[in-house]
């Protein structure tokens, strides 16, 4: 189930605001929304990303935001000379090894959410087109 009109213009705006904030040139960059689940035995952790990516020049940049489009750490910027490697866990979730990171960067650019996710504190959103050109531009590494 996709997200409904209204729910997908709302987390669009937070995605922009939010990227626009923390990237001055972020209008050169194609925008997505990215999230990583940390399942723990007592806790659960949602880290959600306003992720920009420029498939021509091969960068990426996380913005880390919270469900209202708050910044909750510094951004990260990846370059394809930065990537040591790229592959997916058994999740699903893309893992990026990158000199920018102690840890591998572990996150998922889903094709779309459905509103219920909200209730997780995550965006849900229609993105079809950008999930479909990000993962094209992981393949073209």
């Amino acid at each position: 189930m996709k997200a409904s009109q209204k729910a997908n213009d709302k987390s669009w705006n937070i995605l922009r605001n939010a990227f626009a904030r923390a990237v001055p040139e972020g209008g050169d960059y194609t925008l997505c929304y990215g999230f990583w689940i940390k399942s723990g035995i007592f806790k659960t952790t949602i880290y959600n990303y306003a992720v920009g990516f420029r498939a021509d020049t091969w960068e990426i940049v996380l913005v880390p935001i919270d469900s209202d489009g708050r910044s909750t750490g510094e951004t990260i910027r990846i370059a394809k000379s930065d990537v040591s490697d790229i592959g997916k866990t058994l999740q699903g979730y893309v893992k990026i090894t990158s000199s920018k990171s102690e840890k591998p960067l572990l996150f998922s650019v889903p094709y779309f959410l459905p509103d219920a996710v909200e209730d997780t504190y995550q965006l849900p959103l229609n993105q079809h087109a950008e999930a479909e050109q990000f993962h094209a531009m992981l393949k073209n590494r």
